[in-house]
Order: structure tokens, then C-alpha cells, then sequence
């Protein structure tokens, strides 16, 4: 393991709109794009495309948005570390004069404890502020050994007491 990166996993929905209606309202987007989202999925993501291979400890369903996700990963070899739960989070992102609202639909609610990794070789820690159990174990670990750890977006060498 080169890096480890702990998070959520969501499915982000975009949505390009005049407008959002409400009550009974109904309206049509301009546009929509679907992808993969979370803190720690997208620097995982990041981190594959530069070539470095990193392990993800993520939230997953056994649904077909679930599956999904996991061919993506797939196709960027990176090593999923599963934490089961029901349903796949979903956030919906609407964009408007260049800020954005986001609604998240989020299952945090973990089937399973963490899963224990072998941090041999791992020189990079990276949490995004979910899992906090797992972020906590694994960082004072990271801290023991001397590993860099980034803290949600924003990077941080913990050094060693």
C-alpha cells in the first residue's frame, strides 16, 4: 500500500437549471452530468491518473449504483476496502452564479466495523471527515509510523511526539 485514502463515496448528479421549482412546481433542466464524488474518492481518482496506485477504505452498496462505482474502480486498478452499508449516498449539485447548493441523500450508517489494512510501505494518509472511527484509528497509526496525513483537502505532516 503507497497511500491509503479513507471516505465517503458518493453519486453526484449536476443539475444546470434556470430554476429550482418547489410545492407543485415542475421544470426541465438544461443539462445534467453524473459522477463520482466524496473528498476522498476524488483525490483517490486524482491520485490513480498520476500514477500512483491508492488504496480506498469507502462506503459501498450492494446496489447497481454500487456495482458501478466498483468498475470504475476497476478500470483505475485502485484497491477498494468496503464498508458495507444499504444504499448508495447520492448528492444532487445545482450550480448558480458561480456558487453551488448541494443536497445530499448520505447512508452512513455502517453494516460492518472498518475493515484492518496493513500499512506496510503506506506514505501518504488521506481523510475526508467521514468514517471518523476508522479516520482516528488509521491516523494515530499514520502519526506512530510517521506518515503524511492530508486532512479534507488541506494537507498536514503529523509529526512524530
Amino acid at each position: 500500500m503507497e497511500a491509503l485514502f479513507i471516505g465517503q463515496t458518493y453519486i453526484d448528479v449536476t443539475l444546470i437549471a434556470d430554476k429550482m421549482p418547489k410545492g407543485d412546481e415542475k421544470a426541465v433542466a438544461k443539462d445534467y452530468a453524473v459522477s463520482f464524488g466524496g473528498n476522498a474518492l476524488t483525490a483517490a481518482f486524482a491520485c490513480a491518473k498520476l500514477g500512483h496506485v491508492p488504496d480506498l477504505l469507502t462506503s459501498l452498496a450492494d446496489d447497481w449504483l454500487g456495482r458501478m462505482f466498483l468498475d470504475m474502480a476497476a478500470k483505475y486498478q485502485i484497491p477498494i476496502h468496503a464498508r458495507k452499508v444499504k444504499r448508495s449516498s447520492l448528492s444532487f449539485i445545482l450550480p448558480h452564479e458561480g456558487k453551488r447548493a448541494i443536497l445530499r441523500a448520505r447512508d452512513d450508517a455502517y453494516l460492518h466495523p472498518f475493515p484492518t489494512l496493513n500499512l506496510d510501505g503506506c506514505r501518504a494518509l488521506h481523510l475526508d471527515g467521514h468514517q471518523a472511527d476508522a479516520a482516528i484509528h488509521y491516523a494515530k497509526l499514520c502519526r506512530d509510523m510517521g506518515v503524511l496525513t492530508s486532512l479534507d483537502g488541506g494537507g498536514a505532516a503529523l509529526e512524530h511526539p
